[in-house]
């Protein structure tokens, strides 16, 4: 594997509760990887109009101000004091294109996100659509939080069998991430036809990549779930709440990317409904970093 560990960690937060989770969630990942995190917020741009009226000082003490305020959101989480392992980022701007370069110029290698369930300024971001496209454009992957972060120690991650999918790249994150945590993967796979579950596609990919995490040395086992009724994705959710993982790993689509579209109906489905964190990894040619 190229990658050894997770080096750095990009936060891009809200200064709201929601900011803490993400936060919370770098340092997580940080105890396990010894990460640095580098914590950013956006500050909204402003027209040319005003560009030209106040000069640009006016930006410049804007972000000033932005970074103090940054600063102080820290200082609150960490009772007084900023550890030495986190930085701060603030820029001024459009919050996609502002997130995706700052993660090409530290060189992230995962980015950590919490979507938002209410509007928050520029953070009604990560809602829906914004977050889709964050992941579609992004170039290593995206941690997406609903609710909370994990537990401190991650002991089980579950992934779906997609078949439309190569899974090279999933699996091999799958394994990093696992021996990293010391944690078990479950992989479920949802057969929504009605054959013998040997004879389908499903259930022997399934079988391949549970023979690949046992070669690795990773814990794992395969859960084959027969449903007619019902969308895949709401099938594999409820069927993962049983098992209440500390992760979800999902891929997105190359495909997708190609057609104009962030990310597919399945893919979509987990991002918004899981009340697990998820992590996306990015299958597209170009991406900065692969394990």
């Amino acid at each position: 594997m190229k990658l050894k560990r997770i080096e750095k960690i990009l936060v891009p937060v809200a200064l709201t509760r929601e900011g803490e989770i993400a936060v919370d969630q770098a340092v997580k990942f940080h105890s396990v990887f010894g990460s640095r995190i580098i914590v950013m917020t956006i500050i909204p741009g402003r027209s040319r109009f005003a560009r030209l009226l106040r000069g640009s000082d006016a930006t410049e003490s804007a972000i000033a101000r932005a970074k103090g305020r940054l600063e102080e959101f820290l200082l609150n989480i960490f009772d007084g004091e900023i550890p030495d392992y986190i930085s701060t980022d603030v820029r001024c701007g459009g919050l996609i294109n502002n997130i995706i370069e700052a993660s090409k110029e530290f060189a992230s290698q995962l980015i950590i996100i919490k979507k938002s369930k209410r509007l928050i300024g520029k953070f009604a971001a990560f809602r829906r659509h914004n977050a889709e496209k964050l992941i579609g454009r992004a170039f290593c992957p995206i941690l997406t939080i609903n609710n909370d972060s994990t537990a401190e120690n991650v002991n089980n991650i579950v992934i779906p069998v997609d078949i439309s999918k190569k899974t090279d790249t999933k699996m091999r994150w799958a394994i990093f991430i696992a021996k990293a945590f010391k944690a078990k993967i479950t992989i479920i796979s949802v057969l929504d036809i009605n054959i013998d579950k040997r004879r389908s596609l499903a259930y022997r990919k399934a079988i391949a990549m549970e023979e690949q995490l046992k070669n690795e040395g990773v814990s794992c086992e395969v859960l084959l779930i027969t449903e007619t009724k019902g969308k895949q994705a709401d099938i594999f959710l409820k069927s993962a709440a049983q098992i209440n993982p500390d992760m979800i790993m999902i891929m997105t689509g190359e495909k997708m990317m190609m057609f104009g579209e962030y990310i597919g109906p399945f893919a979509k489905d987990i991002i918004h409904h899981s009340v697990t964190p998820v992590i996306n990894v990015v299958p597209r040619v170009g991406s900065l970093f692969d394990v």
